[in-house]
């Protein structure tokens, strides 16, 4: 099912560096090992982004110079995304206030050509009457994928939103 990964997926971050990072054109994501600080055992870039999945040897980050290399592959694959014509869906769970919503919105229309929606879902009840968003409740399951029907019901409101 996955066509390619990007920059964003499988870690985890604030609202802050994912606007900082966009308006950037993802300059410095991941520069050097020096740069790196360490959160428990996952690696955290000078922006704050927390790495799962990647990085896992917080002493000596043997891998960087490929984990590097794949996120600068990423990085550059979603900018091209961004400045292309085709249609695009940022998911983002949690974290987003309204008013950072309006911020992001403002940038993508300011900085980008591409034609996108963002959906929101987060474990407090959320719901904005933007354009080009989706929000969502979904309450907490007994792991991270949450509650069934509700993930059910926020992709078909992904549907209606986005269907032309």
């Amino acid at each position: 099912m996955r066509h390619a990964s990007l920059p964003f997926d499988w870690v985890l971050s604030e609202f802050r560096p994912i606007y900082n990072l966009f308006s950037q054109d993802f300059k410095n994501f991941l520069t050097s090992k020096d740069k790196l600080t360490s959160k428990g055992v996952h690696a955290v870039n000078e922006y704050g982004i927390e790495f799962r999945h990647h990085l896992k040897n917080h002493e000596t980050y043997d891998d960087f110079d490929e984990v590097k290399n794949k996120y600068d592959r990423r990085c550059q694959r979603l900018l091209d995304i961004m400045h292309s014509n085709k249609r695009v869906l940022f998911i983002r769970r949690g974290g987003m206030s309204e008013n950072q919503a309006l911020e992001l919105d403002t940038l993508w229309q300011d900085k980008f050509s591409v034609d996108y929606h963002i959906a929101v879902v987060d474990k407090r009840p959320i719901s904005w009457s933007l354009p080009r968003f989706t929000t969502a409740f979904v309450p907490e399951g007994t792991d991270w994928r949450g509650d069934d029907e509700s993930w059910d019901q926020f992709f078909q409101a992904i549907k209606k939103a986005t269907t032309k």
